[in-house]
């Protein structure tokens, strides 16, 4: 009897005790949307542990002057009752996450706050709400931006000079501003990098910002070009140049990235924002007309290519 009594007791403490960490993440693309179009919104909810949470609940505070349009979800039931209501349920130590989308109506600011709910014990409140904002703008506020790869070598071979152009176009109708531009080359290091320059604005890389010694690590950092341009107006077009030194090996693939954005201007086509290229390295080539009586040779590419052949 007593042996019974003194389990049931150890039995009920151990439920007491039992501990869920619950946190909940909220995140919106675009950070800038259209009136009028969709404005997706993600949230994450997490248990932490050690135990299992019981009746897990987010509540949502939907933004006003925007209408719902769908929402789906990797576990549990939502209701709309003016706030989104998630019902999880049970939760593990694991991930689940709910999207749902909006339309703005009006231009202006749009709060979105999460709160994470449950009925076992949270030893940890502060992580259990999470709040995030976006601004809405009127279509003629907004720039479309458009960037291509207009001049790329299909192969290169090794040792030689790689030169890539860019055109970043402001398809209106507003002026954009601060834009950034950024370009990759993988898998080169910065030691590849020559130069890089742009009709409008500057480029940079991590050389420019690196002082004394610690120039020669930035060296092997993976090769990415940087460039601002304080505004373009609608209708305008920066071209932008970046040579680089193929110092890849034969049958290597050379993948390049140009992207660009803008940190204070909508755009309402995102899909054009980013344009990609590989170039094939090849073997390096001898001009049987460029002969020296048949001395060794050396591939001068300022350092940045090959070193020597011989013939």
């Amino acid at each position: 009897m007593y042996v019974m009594i003194i389990a049931a007791m150890i039995f009920a403490a151990g439920t007491a005790c039992a501990d869920s960490d619950l946190e909940i993440h909220t995140y919106a693309n675009p950070l800038m949307p259209i009136v009028g179009s969709d404005l997706t919104y993600t949230l994450l909810a997490r248990n932490n542990g050690p135990d299992e949470a019981i009746g897990v609940t987010v509540t949502d505070v939907l933004p006003l002057d925007a209408s719902l349009i769908s929402v789906s979800t990797t576990q549990g039931i939502t209701i709309d009752a003016g706030d989104l209501v998630w019902e999880i349920g049970n939760l593990g130590l694991a991930w689940v996450s709910i999207n749902f989308i909006m339309t703005p109506l009006t231009a202006g600011q749009f709060t979105n706050t999460a709160t994470i709910s449950s009925t076992s014990f949270d030893p940890v409140l502060t992580n259990n709400a999470a709040t995030i904002s976006v601004t809405a703008v009127d279509e003629d506020q907004a720039a479309d931006l458009d960037v291509i790869l207009l001049d790329y070598p299909e192969t290169v071979s090794e040792g030689s000079k790689a030169t890539y152009t860019i055109l970043l176009t402001n398809n209106g109708p507003a002026t954009a501003l601060n834009l950034e531009f950024t370009f990759d080359a993988s898998p080169l290091t910065l030691g590849s990098f020559q130069s890089a320059e742009s009709t409008s604005g500057f480029c940079y890389t991590l050389i420019n910002t690196c002082v004394g010694f610690g120039c020669l690590y930035i060296l092997s950092e993976p090769l990415e070009v940087y460039c601002s341009i304080d505004s373009l107006p609608a209708g305008e077009t920066a071209t932008i140049t970046v040579n680089l030194g193929a110092s890849l090996s034969a049958g290597e693939i050379l993948g390049v990235s140009s992207s660009i954005s803008s940190g204070t201007t909508a755009d309402p086509d995102i899909s054009n924002n980013i344009d990609t290229h590989t170039t094939l390295v090849t073997e390096y080539q001898i001009d049987p007309s460029d002969d020296d009586s048949g001395s060794s040779c050396f591939i001068a590419t300022a350092g940045w290519g090959k070193g020597t052949c011989s013939r």
